[in-house]
């Protein structure tokens, strides 16, 4: 069974996604802005007032801030899943370099490493947890990148464990 990882196509295309409709909403309220602040010689029946801006303007900013924390908490989920995989395989992979009769001592000393980096890749994670949604950006990347070690030291060791 092969762990499919997400490209960093598919991650940049998300944040490029949340900058889209960020760019898009900052767009609209100004626009917004523009035709409430028109000096026309024709007076429209429906003045904008200051008030109306400010809510509009605070609508798009929650919308926002509400877009983000969906992706960080889905961000987060996917992460928690990536972790529990991996521990089970690493299980799997324990027991299988133990039937094979290998050195216990360098198996354990692999598992152990592995974990190791596991505990830090759970770290990250509970800073990105605990992140604030205009933060969580730098966070999901040191996360990103515990995963990515995490996964080359299992794939390494999987490819010993089997040769």
């Amino acid at each position: 069974m092969l762990l499919v990882i997400p490209s960093r196509a598919k991650i940049s295309a998300a944040r490029v996604g949340a900058a889209q409709i960020a760019t898009a909403l900052a767009i609209a309220v100004s626009l917004f802005l523009f035709a409430a602040c028109s000096t026309s010689k024709e007076t429209s029946k429906t003045q904008v007032t200051a008030e109306e801006v400010t809510r509009e303007s605070q609508k798009a900013a929650q919308t926002a801030e509400s877009y983000a924390q969906q992706q960080k908490e889905e961000y987060q989920k996917k992460a928690e899943a990536e972790l529990r995989e991996l521990d089970r395989r690493i299980e799997d992979l324990k027991a299988q370099a133990e039937k094979a009769a290998k050195s216990k001592a360098a198996i354990d000393r692999q598992v152990a490493q592995l974990r190791k980096q596991q505990e830090f890749a759970r770290q990250k994670l509970e800073e990105l947890k605990a992140a604030s949604t205009s933060a969580w950006e730098e966070t999901k990347k040191k996360l990103d990148t515990a995963m990515d070690e995490l996964k080359r030291a299992y794939h390494r060791a999987a490819s010993r464990w089997r040769s």
